[in-house]
This record gives C-alpha cells, sequence and structure tokens, in this order.
C-alpha cells in the first residue's frame, strides 16, 4: 500500500473513534453513573442512524464501553456508606 491509501484509511479509523467518543459521551448525558439507565442513553445516541447493521454494531460498542467506564470508575472511586 502507498502511503496516501495508508494515511486515507488511519483518518477514516481516527474520524470513527472520535464518533464513538461522542456517542458515548451522549450516552452518559443519560446514564451518569448507573448501568440499569446505558441503554436509554444508548437508544437517545443512536436516533439518527437508521442502518440495522451499523446501529447493532455500535449498540454493542457502545453498551460494553460504557459498562467497562462504570466499573472502572466504581473502583477507582469506590462508594463508602
Amino acid at each position: 500500500m502507498s502511503i496516501e491509501k495508508l494515511n486515507a484509511v488511519q483518518n477514516v479509523l481516527d474520524s470513527e473513534k472520535e464518533y464513538q467518543k461522542k456517542l458515548l459521551d451522549i450516552v452518559f448525558e443519560v446514564s451518569g453513573d448507573n448501568e440499569a439507565l446505558i441503554d436509554a442513553g444508548i437508544i437517545r445516541a443512536l436516533r439518527g442512524v437508521k442502518e440495522k447493521a451499523r446501529r447493532t454494531y455500535l449498540w454493542n460498542v457502545l453498551s460494553r464501553a460504557a459498562a467497562a467506564r462504570i466499573r472502572r470508575a466504581r473502583r477507582k472511586f469506590p462508594i463508602t456508606a
């Protein structure tokens, strides 16, 4: 592959990662630190996506990322009563 093709592929991957980060931020606006509300946040984040396969892919990616992020935050800052 040429350098131009590699750069083009990298640019697409970078833009996809940024898009997923923006969607993940929308998920956290709705769910906060509650894992039970992740689905509601994903529904709100994916409102404009019409393709079924793309929605399914993003749903899986976002649900895993959101749950992992919430669990990491809980480990880092445990709630003690």
